[in-house]
């Protein structure tokens, strides 16, 4: 599932996505990486302007707690965005796909 972010607060709010909350609850890690030798990472942040909403962002984002205590204070809102369920296909659209598979092509024998 995903969020976005909307920021109620009268200024603008920047939020570090922190490396030991946010991509262990992401699953992976999402920090920038500023030197392949030596492999240092950076943590990405996010930030939002007055009354700005946030592209489509990982649930992983609620449990920063920097996020968790300004949705406490109502300075943002959360929206969250179910995932789109996958296109069902019916039975005759079904059959027709695969008859058009087996179908022998003109021409061919």
């Amino acid at each position: 599932m995903t969020v976005i972010l909307i920021n109620r607060a009268r200024r603008m709010k920047v939020f570090t996505l922190a490396h030991a909350t946010y991509c262990e609850a992401l699953g992976s890690c999402g920090c920038t990486v500023v030197d392949r030798r030596s492999g240092r990472r950076v943590a990405q942040s996010l930030t939002l302007a007055t009354g700005a909403r946030s592209p489509e962002l990982p649930e992983a984002v609620l449990k920063l707690g920097d996020v968790i205590r300004a949705v406490a204070s109502g300075e943002l809102g959360v929206e969250r965005i179910a995932p789109k369920p996958k296109p069902r296909i019916s039975k005759t659209e079904r059959s027709s796909v695969e008859s058009r598979r087996t179908r022998p092509r003109k021409g061919s024998r």
